[in-house]
């Protein structure tokens, strides 16, 4: 499973060639779809990304952003992964 993969199916399969990749950009579901792609490609490569930025003998924890909603209020949350 990649980012790329995930992309194809959910924009791309089954639609016409034709379509104006700004359409496509400014859809809420792809403003979506892109947010969550980008944090799993950061969570998958974050001992990368530390080397890369001279941080890697930093002990760290890995995070998803998650938000629940109740009937009367909102439950902010960090998730482990």
């Amino acid at each position: 499973m990649d980012e790329f993969t995930l992309f194809y199916f959910k924009f791309l399969s089954g639609t016409k060639a034709n379509n104006s990749w700004l359409l496509l950009a400014n859809q809420a579901a792809f403003k979506s779809w892109s947010g969550y792609a980008f944090e799993n490609l950061a969570i998958r490569h974050a001992f990368a990304i530390k080397k890369a930025l001279g941080i890697h003998g930093v002990i760290t924890n890995e995070y998803a952003w998650q938000k629940k909603r109740t009937t009367n209020q909102q439950v902010f949350k960090l998730t482990s992964l």
